[in-house]
C-alpha cells in the first residue's frame, strides 16, 4: 500500500527543484528482535534547499531519536542540496513490518521512494553476531513484591583473541514499569572459557526496584559496536588516526548490534495483613539511637538521632514516630540518606533522623525504645526492630519558670504606701515591666502627616511613569509610520551607493511592512512574505533574485547594473503593492 508522504512531511521550506530530485530509504539492518532498534534514513537529493520537516510517525514503530544532515554543491553555477533525515526506530510488535513507499508531488514533479521490509523476530537474538559479540541478561529474582529490590545483570561476551572491535556502547532496556538505578551500577571484567574458546566478559550489575504489581516484560538490552576491516587493522597508527577514526571518513568500520533476550518479571502485592505501624520499608533493616548528652537542666535541650541502616528502599522512609512524655519534640526535616551498596550489590545505606528534645520539668526520663516495622523480603514476614532505652537526668535550671501575675489580697483599690505594701501577696518574682504608654514621635508609620506625604509621592510617580510609557509608544509608532512613508525615497538613495542590493531591498521591504528594520536572512524574509499572502508569481520572482545574488556571491562575481535594476524593479512592484 502506498502511503502519501504528505501526511508526515508538513512543509518544504522552498519547493523548487533545480534538476532531478529523488527520495530513497535505507536501513542499517532488516532483521531485529522485539525490543531491538533499527536505523532508517530518508535521503533527499537534487533539491535547491533543505527540507523543513514536521513530525515523522512511522506506523508500527516508536521513534527513539532523530537527526538531520545536509550537504551543498554548486554545479555549473546551480545549487544542488542533499538532505538525510535519520530515525532510530523501535518496533511495537513482532512480524513483517514495512516502511514506505512514500510519494510526494510538488512543482509538477513526482517523487516516489523505495520500500523497506523489517522482520521483527525473537530468533534474531541467536542469528546475529554469533561469531563475534553476544549478550546475556538475567534477574537474580523473577518474582518480587511491590517495592522490593533485585539485581539486573548484563553480560557482554567477545572473543579474547580478536581486537577488531571499536566504539562499543551499551544500552539499557527502555521501560517505565521498573526503576533501573543505572548510576548505582557496578562493572567487573573477567575471562571465561565457552566451548573451548576464551572470551572476555564485561558484567554490568544494576539495582532494580519494582514499584507496582503486575506481570511485566523487560525489553532486551543491546550493545552497538563496529568491526574494522582487514585494511583498517593493518594500517599503521599515526598522529592523525584519532582525527580520521570517525564515521565521516569511514574509520569506524561496519556497524553491528547484539541483543539480549527479553525477561519476564512478576510483581505481587504483600498478601499478609499489614501492621498499623508498617514503615513501608522492604528488605532487611536495623535501627539505633544516640543522645547528645544524658545530664541536662530544664534550661537546656538535647538532640536525639535515630539511625536506620539496611538493604532496601530506604529512600521511601519519610519519618519515624517519636513520642516522649515530658518533652517537646522538634523534628529536623525528613532525614539524611547516605546510599551504599552491600557486598551482594544490592542498594541500601544509612538514613539518619534528628530531633531536638526540650524538657518540661525536672525529673529522670526514659528515652526509647523506638520501633521500626518492615517487610523482610527474604523471610516473607513482617519484622520489628527497636532501639535501646536511655535514661536522661533532668535538673532544675537557673532560669525561673514563667512569671505569674501579682494579685492583691482585697478587691478594693488602695494606695501602695508602706503599710499597704504588706497586703500584697507576691506570687512570683522578676516580673518584667510592661510599657503601657505610646510615644507618637517615635513611629514614622503611624504618623498621619508622613503617611499623607508618602501617598502623594506614590501617586505622582505613577502618573509620571504612565506619561513616559505612553509617549514612548507614540514615538515608536510615529517612527514606524515615518519609515513607511519615506521607504521609497530612502531606497533610491541607498541603492546607488550600496555594495549589497539585497540588504537595501530587505530594509525597504521591512519599512513597507511597518516592521522594525533589523538584520534578516533571506529565509526569514521569504517566510514573512509567505505569511503576507502575496501572489505566487511575486514570491517566486523575489526568490529567484535572491538566489541569483547567492550564486554571484559563491562564484566571486560582483553585482552588475542589470542585477541592481532587477532589485529596483522588484522594489517598485512592492511599493505599488503595499
Amino acid at each position: 500500500m502506498v502511503n502519501s508522504i504528505v501526511n508526515i512531511f508538513l512543509l518544504f521550506f522552498i519547493q523548487i527543484v533545480t534538476h532531478s530530485a529523488s527520495l530513497n530509504l535505507k536501513a542499517d539492518q532488516t532483521l531485529i528482535p522485539m525490543g531491538g532498534e533499527v536505523e532508517v534514513q530518508f535521503i533527499f537529493e537534487g533539491l535547491s534547499s533543505s527540507p523543513n520537516l514536521g513530525s515523522l510517525d512511522i506506523e508500527g514503530f516508536h521513534t527513539i531519536a532523530r537527526s538531520t544532515s545536509t550537504s551543498v554543491q554548486f554545479i555549473n553555477g546551480k545549487k544542488s542540496e542533499s538532505a538525510t533525515i535519520t530515525l532510530q526506530l523501535r518496533p511495537k510488535t513482532t512480524g513483517r513490518l514495512t516502511i514506505g513507499p512514500y510519494e510526494l508531488t510538488y512543482n509538477k514533479q513526482k517523487l516516489r521512494s523505495n520500500q523497506l521490509v523489517i522482520i521483527v523476530d525473537s530468533s534474531a537474538l541467536n542469528k546475529s553476531n554469533k561469531k563475534s559479540i553476544f549478550i546475556e541478561a538475567s534477574l537474580d529474582k523473577k518474582v518480587l513484591v511491590s517495592g522490593e529490590q533485585t539485581l539486573y545483570r548484563v553480560k557482554i561476551y567477545r572473543p579474547a583473541d580478536k581486537t577488531n572491535f571499536s566504539q562499543m556502547s551499551f544500552s539499557l532496556p527502555d521501560t517505565s514499569d521498573v526503576i533501573l538505578e543505572e548510576k548505582k551500577s557496578t562493572q567487573k571484567d573477567y575471562q571465561k572459557n565457552i566451548k573451548g574458546k576464551l572470551h572476555q566478559v564485561t558484567e554490568v550489575i544494576i539495582p532494580l526496584f519494582a514499584l507496582k504489581s503486575g506481570s511485566f516484560n523487560i525489553p532486551p538490552a543491546s550493545v552497538t559496536y563496529y568491526i574494522k576491516s582487514a585494511t583498517q587493522r593493518r594500517r599503521r597508527r599515526s598522529f592523525f588516526d584519532s582525527f580520521f577514526d570517525d564515521n565521516l571518513f569511514g574509520g569506524r568500520g561496519t556497524k553491528k548490534q547484539a541483543w539480549s533476550e527479553g525477561l519476564k518479571l512478576e510483581v505481587d502485592e504483600i498478601k499478609l495483613l499489614k501492621p498499623k505501624n508498617f514503615s513501608g520499608l522492604i528488605g532487611q533493616f536495623n535501627i539505633e539511637q544516640t543522645l547528645s548528652h544524658k545530664d541536662i537542666t530544664t534550661d537546656d535541650s538535647l538532640t536525639l538521632k535515630l539511625k536506620v541502616t539496611g538493604i532496601g528502599n530506604l529512600n521511601d522512609l519519610r519519618e519515624i514516630l517519636v513520642e516522649i512524655e515530658g518533652f517537646k519534640i522538634y523534628p529536623d526535616g525528613e532525614g539524611d540518606l547516605q546510599e551504599r551498596k552491600g557486598q551482594n550489590g544490592l542498594l541500601g545505606g544509612i538514613k539518619e533522623f534528628s530531633y531536638a528534645l526540650v524538657p518540661n520539668k525536672a525529673k529522670s526520663a526514659k528515652i526509647g525504645p523506638f520501633k521500626l516495622t518492615y517487610f523482610d523480603s527474604d523471610k516473607k514476614i513482617f519484622s520489628t526492630v527497636e532501639t535501646i532505652v536511655d535514661i536522661v537526668n533532668i535538673k532544675q535550671g537557673e532560669l525561673k519558670p514563667q512569671t505569674k501575675l501579682v494579685m492583691p489580697v482585697t478587691d478594693k483599690k488602695v494606695s501602695l504606701n508602706n503599710e499597704n505594701k504588706l497586703k500584697v501577696k507576691v506570687l512570683k518574682h522578676n516580673i518584667l515591666p510592661l510599657e503601657m504608654t505610646y510615644d507618637t514621635k517615635s513611629s514614622f508609620l503611624l504618623n498621619r502627616s508622613h503617611f499623607l506625604v508618602f501617598s502623594l509621592l506614590l501617586i505622582l510617580l505613577t502618573l509620571i511613569f504612565d506619561f513616559f510609557i505612553k509617549n514612548k509608544l507614540n514615538f515608536k509608532k510615529h517612527g514606524i509610520e515615518l519609515d513607511y512613508n519615506q521607504a521609497w525615497v530612502i531606497f533610491t538613495k541607498e541603492i546607488e551607493v550600496s555594495n549589497s542590493p539585497s540588504k537595501v531591498f530587505t530594509d525597504f521591504l521591512l519599512r513597507k511592512l511597518k516592521s522594525p528594520v533589523l538584520e534578516k536572512t533571506k529565509e526569514e524574509i521569504l517566510e514573512i512574505l509567505m505569511n503576507k499572502s502575496i501572489s505566487q508569481d511575486l514570491y517566486e520572482k523575489t526568490f529567484k533574485i535572491y538566489e541569483k545574488e547567492d550564486i554571484n556571491k559563491y562564484s566571486g562575481q560582483n553585482a552588475q547594473q542589470s542585477d541592481i535594476n532587477d532589485w529596483i524593479n522588484l522594489s517598485k512592484t512592492f511599493n505599488d503593492e503595499f
